[in-house]
């Protein structure tokens, strides 16, 4: 909380908040693709297993305090499909 001197400070544009909810939201879109891969991220993947990560794609989030940017990780075969962030939700 350190240099929050104002409220903009805590709720703004590049506020902590936003902060608070970004971090949380891309480890549990992570926890999702590794579930979904059955494999964590680092782990090596079965030979007999053809789908594996594929980095991430940017996704903006729109909510009741603004916008902001996000990482969704991707598979290879492109058939993730997020079911916590799904497309045109708002959070």
């Amino acid at each position: 909380m350190k240099g929050c001197e104002r409220p903009e400070d805590l709720l703004g544009d590049g506020g902590l908040m936003k902060d608070l909810k970004k971090a949380p939201t891309q480890r549990l879109l992570g926890a999702e693709l590794t579930e979904r891969l059955g494999c964590e991220r680092d782990a090596e993947t079965p030979s007999v297993q053809a789908n594996r990560r594929n980095g991430t794609s940017r996704k903006t989030l729109k909510g009741e305090d603004g916008s902001f940017a996000n990482e969704v990780p991707r598979d290879r075969d492109g058939s993730f499909e997020p079911g916590l962030i799904a497309k045109g939700c708002r959070i």
